[in-house]
């Protein structure tokens, strides 16, 4: 069974960059928190929806972990801002 976090405001958003690279180092590949590719080189992507109602902490977080090389990846469609 696998488990969705939803970040919720700027708090939330922010927590979510805190707390994704940490569960990336504790549980690589974990299908339970992540979904898994199957594609060589292409990083996990966290199951994590985040939601604020501007897009500045939302993108902030996309672009930290946008980088190659990187544990995890959000997923950009799973990102809501109004």
């Amino acid at each position: 069974m696998s488990t969705v976090f939803v970040h919720v405001g700027q708090a939330g958003c922010q927590l979510a960059q805190t707390l994704w690279p940490t569960l990336a180092t504790e549980r690589p590949n974990s299908p339970d928190i992540f979904q898994l590719s199957g594609k060589a080189g292409r990083a996990p992507r966290a199951r994590a929806v985040l939601v604020d109602g501007e897009p500045k902490v939302i993108e902030a977080a996309l672009q930290a972990n946008s980088q190659p090389n990187k544990d995890f990846s959000f997923d950009e469609t799973s990102a809501v801002w109004s």
